[in-house]
């Protein structure tokens, strides 16, 4: 949740949002010091290790998922997975 209700204007927590603004300002300096340059590399080592949205590995679980699910509907039947969405309060979308 990211708006000025809450006080937020970006998903990442503080202390990673510190980064990216630390980031920004040793980048845009016109002459950085060996310190800045290994404090860059560190931030850009740090960086490559925050969670995104999309990962080859998390890709391919999904597509796992989804035929396992898909298989499991064939065997179990359609009105199964209709009747447990309705308790849920999912909808599937899945289609036999």
């Amino acid at each position: 949740v990211t708006s000025d209700l809450f006080g937020q204007n970006t998903a990442w927590p503080p202390e990673v949002n510190a980064l990216f603004v630390e980031q920004r300002e040793l980048s845009n300096k016109s002459s950085p010091t060996p310190e800045d340059k290994t404090r860059l590399e560190y931030i850009k080592k740090a960086m490559l290790k925050l969670p995104t949205e999309r990962s080859p590995e998390n890709e391919e679980a999904m597509t796992i998922v989804r035929e396992a699910a898909a298989l499991l509907k064939l065997k179990v039947g359609h009105d199964w997975f209709e009747s447990s969405n309705r308790l849920t309060g999912r909808q599937s979308s899945l289609r036999a």
